[in-house]
C-alpha cells in the first residue's frame, strides 16, 4: 500500500458484530485504527475490540457528536505522522482491497492533478465491477480518505453535532484549491439512516427528478442528481431531523449550500419524519431548526424541546 494511513471510527453504542467487521476489515487495510467513543453504553467490549485490533481508544465524556469526536481522532492522529486519514462509521464495512485500489487510482494519476486532489471519497453504490473516477463536491464523512496534510489545516465543524459538517468539510476542501475525487463503485457496505417504502414519497420524488431533467438541471449545488430517484426514503428521527434543518441554514447562510438542494432535502426529511412520527414533531423540529439556524446558534440541543436523545450517556 503506497501512503501511510491511519483509520478513525467514531462508535456511539455500535452493534458489537458490525463494529468488529468495520474493524477487522479497517486492521487489514490501514496502518492504525483509533476509535474515538461518545460514551457508549457497551464501551467495555469496544476497548476489547480495540485490544484485539490494536487500536487506540478514546473516550468522551458524553455523546460530542461525530464532527467533535472525529477532530479529537484527527489531533491523536499527528503521533503516527500519516499521509492519509480514513474516516469510518462503526457500521461502515470496507470491502478487500478497497484502499490499496483507491491509493492505486490517486498513485495512476498525473502529477499535475495528483498535488490538487484533497479527498478520495470511496463509493458505496453501484456495482462493485464497474467504477467510475470523477470530481465530486460532496461526500459524507464514512469514507473519506483525505490528505493528512490538508485536514491539519482544516478543522471541523465540532458545535454542528450530527449532519451537514461534512457538506462544509467537502466544500472546504474545494475552497482551499484542492479536489475531491469519487470513485463511484461499491467500495464499502455503508447505510445512511433507515431507508423505508413509503410509496407517496417516491411518486414525489419522481415527480421532482422529472421536472429538473425537463428543466436541464444536471445537479444541486453539492449534489450530483443520479438518473433515477432511489425507490427507497431515507428516514431520520425528529431528533436527527433538526440538525439536518438548522445546520442546513447555517451553510446556507455562508453561501455554502444550494437553495434548492436544501429545499428538497428538508422536504424528503420532513416528509419521512411525519409519515413515522406525525406532523407534530416534524414540524416541531422544522420550525426549531429554522429558527435557531437563522439566528446561528449552534451546539448540542438540550433534551427537553425535542425528544431524550443524545444529549448524555452512561458509562459501564
Amino acid at each position: 500500500m503506497s501512503g501511510k494511513v491511519v483509520a478513525i471510527v467514531v462508535t456511539y453504542n455500535p452493534d458489537k458484530r458490525i463494529l468488529e467487521a468495520c474493524l477487522r476489515q479497517a486492521f487489514k487495510q490501514t496502518g492504525k485504527i483509533i476509535i474515538v467513543d461518545n460514551c457508549s453504553h457497551n464501551v467495555s467490549e469496544i476497548a476489547l475490540f480495540c485490544k484485539k485490533y490494536n487500536c487506540d481508544l478514546i473516550k468522551n465524556a458524553f455523546n460530542a457528536g461525530v464532527p467533535y469526536a472525529l477532530q479529537r481522532g484527527i489531533n491523536h492522529a499527528q503521533k503516527y505522522h500519516p499521509d492519509w486519514i480514513l474516516f469510518l462509521d462503526q457500521d461502515c464495512i470496507l470491502f478487500d482491497g478497497s484502499v490499496s485500489k483507491a491509493l492505486s487510482v490517486y498513485s495512476s494519476l498525473p502529477v499535475s492533478v495528483r498535488s490538487r486532489v484533497g479527498i478520495i471519497a470511496l463509493g458505496s453504490k453501484r456495482s462493485r465491477e464497474r467504477c467510475s473516477i470523477s470530481e465530486t463536491t460532496y461526500g459524507v464523512f464514512s469514507g473519506t480518505l483525505i490528505k493528512n496534510e490538508l485536514i491539519k489545516n482544516i478543522k471541523l465543524r465540532e458545535n454542528f453535532f450530527l449532519y451537514q459538517a461534512d457538506v462544509e468539510l467537502y466544500k472546504k476542501t474545494t475552497e482551499n484549491g484542492k479536489i475531491n475525487l469519487l470513485i463511484d463503485c461499491k467500495m464499502m457496505y455503508h447505510i445512511i439512516g433507515t431507508p423505508l417504502d413509503i410509496p407517496f414519497i417516491f411518486k414525489l420524488k419522481r415527480v421532482i427528478f422529472n421536472i429538473l431533467k425537463i428543466i436541464g438541471l444536471k445537479n444541486l449545488g453539492t449534489i450530483q442528481l443520479p438518473k433515477q430517484p432511489d425507490s427507497k426514503v431515507i428516514y431520520e428521527t425528529s431528533y436527527k431531523y433538526y440538525y439536518i434543518v438548522r445546520n442546513g441554514v447555517i451553510l446556507l447562510k455562508e453561501d455554502r449550500k444550494n437553495i434548492i438542494e436544501f429545499l428538497l432535502e428538508i422536504l424528503s426529511f420532513g416528509l419521512a419524519v411525519a409519515y413515522v412520527e406525525g406532523f407534530t414533531k416534524m414540524l416541531h423540529s422544522l420550525c426549531l431548526g429554522l429558527a435557531h439556524g437563522i439566528l446561528g446558534l449552534e451546539g448540542i440541543l438540550e433534551e427537553k424541546p425535542l425528544i431524550k436523545e443524545g444529549r448524555t450517556c452512561n458509562k459501564t
